[in-house]
């Protein structure tokens, strides 16, 4: 058997005990493809007032004062503002220290969960200098902010590099036990719906 065959042999081995998670992992790849990046190229620039751009430049102004990236965020609520925000991590140590995560926070103190959660999403504006990563986007549909915009663009490197960890994590995630534990848990607090 010449050294072909042998190769032939081990990659249709390969293939068949693989093919299953190449083709998800094909499939999974397509499917995430930035499209974030493509939407809102489709769309028309919009124009922000003065008063916002300058108060967003100098929060991320603020940032530079530790070299953290400099981002700043503002939240409005009918032309009123709810909460501002600038880019922390560096200064007070902390993962979750982004501008965008910083101005939610400071509007959901400011108005409190209940009343943070009954306001009409239309009106509620999340304006930021750089667009937000992965982090603040979750917080960001997680808060059903939908109203989002930015001053800078992220490349589209930079959203391909972000869907290919996003495949290494769903790769490589795992369910451990004890499910019910958890379930236990949830049962117990108050607002918990199945």
């Amino acid at each position: 058997m010449d050294i072909y065959n042998i190769n032939l042999k081990i990659m249709n081995s390969f293939l068949k005990t693989h093919y299953l998670k190449i083709v998800c992992l094909l499939f999974l790849l397509l499917a995430m493809y930035p499209s974030s990046y493509i939407f809102y190229k489709l769309k028309k620039t919009k124009e922000v007032p003065y008063s916002i751009q300058h108060q967003l430049i100098e929060l991320g102004g603020k940032s530079l004062e530790s070299l953290d990236v400099p981002v700043g965020a503002i939240i409005t609520f009918n032309d009123s503002i709810l909460g501002t925000g600038y880019n922390n991590v560096l200064k007070d140590s902390v993962a979750f220290g982004h501008a965008e995560i910083n101005a939610i926070t400071m509007a959901l103190k400011k108005l409190g969960m209940k009343k943070f959660n009954e306001l009409d999403r239309n009106k509620l504006y999340l304006y930021t200098t750089l667009e937000p990563c992965e982090m603040c986007r979750g917080a960001l549909i997680e808060y059903r902010i939908k109203k989002v915009h930015f001053m800078k663009s992220k490349s589209l490197r930079y959203w391909w590099k972000e869907r290919n960890w996003e495949l290494v994590y769903e790769y490589n995630k795992s369910q451990i036990t004890g499910e019910n534990l958890q379930d236990s848990l949830l049962l117990k607090h108050p607002l918990y719906n199945n």
